[in-house]
C-alpha cells in the first residue's frame, strides 16, 4: 500500500492544529481574566469561605487542573504542529512523493501555524510589546507569499539564509511564549516559591521576558528580510519587462 499521501496528511494536520493553539490560547485567557476577576469580587466581598453564598461559583468551579488545562493544550498542540513541520518534509524526500498540492499546501500551513498563534498571543497579551512584533512578522508573511503568488511561472524568489534563521527564532518564540504560563502556573500553584523568594526571580516571567525579545529579533529580521525580498522582485520585474520591450 502507497504511503505517498501520509506527507500531505501531516500538513493538513498542522493546520488543523494551527486553529488548536490559537483556540487554546484564547481559551485559556478567558478563563484566566474570569477567575482573575472572581477573585477581585471575593475580595471585596470580605473573602468569604468556600460555601458560603457570596463566595462566587466560579472559584468554586474552577480547580487547579482547569487552569493548566488550556495553556497545556496550547503548548502540547504547538509542538505537534511543529513536529509536523519536521517530518512532513522527510517523509516526502524518503518516500519520493513530492507534489505541487504539498508545495503549494506547505507553506500555507506554516503562516497558519505562526500568524495564528501570534494573533492569539497578543490579543491574549493584550500588550504592545507582543502585538507590534505580531504585527510586523503577520505583515511580511502575507506580502511575501503575495509576491511568490505574482511572480509564479519559474521566477520564484530564493530563499534568504536570514529567512531560515527567521523561521526558526519565531518558532522559538511562539514556543517560550506557549510554555512561560505552564512555568508561572507550577511555580505558584505546585511547587510554590520558598518564603523570601520574589517573584520577579520566576523561570515563567524570564521565559516570558526571553520570549519576547527573541521575537522582536524575529520582527526586525522580517522587516529586513521583506525589503530584500521586495528589491529582488522588483528585479525580475524589470527584467520581464526588458523580454517584452
Amino acid at each position: 500500500m502507497s504511503m505517498s499521501w501520509l506527507p500531505n496528511a501531516l500538513t493538513l494536520m498542522r493546520c488543523v492544529l494551527a486553529f488548536a493553539v490559537a483556540g487554546a490560547v484564547l481559551q485559556g485567557a478567558a478563563l484566566s481574566h474570569a477567575v482573575n476577576a472572581a477573585l477581585a469580587d471575593w475580595m471585596v466581598a470580605g473573602s468569604p469561605p468556600p460555601g458560603d453564598p457570596a463566595y462566587p461559583q466560579l472559584l468554586a468551579e474552577t480547580g487547579l487542573a482547569d487552569m493548566l488545562t488550556w495553556p497545556a493544550i496550547a503548548f502540547a498542540a504547538f509542538v505537534l504542529a511543529a513536529l509536523t513541520d519536521l517530518f512532513d518534509g522527510i517523509l516526502s524526500r524518503a518516500l519520493e512523493a513530492q507534489s505541487a498540492f504539498g508545495a503549494w499546501l506547505d507553506p500555507i500551513a506554516d503562516k497558519l501555524l505562526v500568524g495564528l498563534s501570534l494573533v492569539a498571543l497578543a490579543l491574549a497579551g493584550a500588550t504592545l510589546w507582543i502585538a507590534i512584533p505580531a504585527a510586523v512578522i503577520i505583515c511580511r508573511d502575507v506580502y511575501v507569499t503575495w509576491l511568490r503568488t505574482r511572480l509564479g511561472g519559474g521566477y520564484a524568489l530564493p530563499v534568504m539564509q536570514a529567512a531560515k534563521w527567521k523561521t526558526a527564532l519565531e518558532m522559538i518564540a511562539i514556543g517560550t511564549l506557549l510554555g512561560a504560563p505552564l512555568l508561572i502556573f507550577i511555580e505558584r500553584h505546585v511547587v510554590h516559591a520558598p518564603p523570601g523568594v520574589s517573584p520577579q526571580l520566576s523561570w515563567g516571567l524570564h521565559g516570558d521576558a526571553v520570549g519576547t525579545v527573541i521575537l522582536w529579533i524575529t520582527a526586525v529580521l522580517s522587516a529586513w528580510t521583506g525589503f530584500v525580498y521586495l528589491r529582488a522582485a522588483n528585479s525580475v520585474s524589470e527584467d520581464l519587462q526588458k523580454t517584452f520591450d
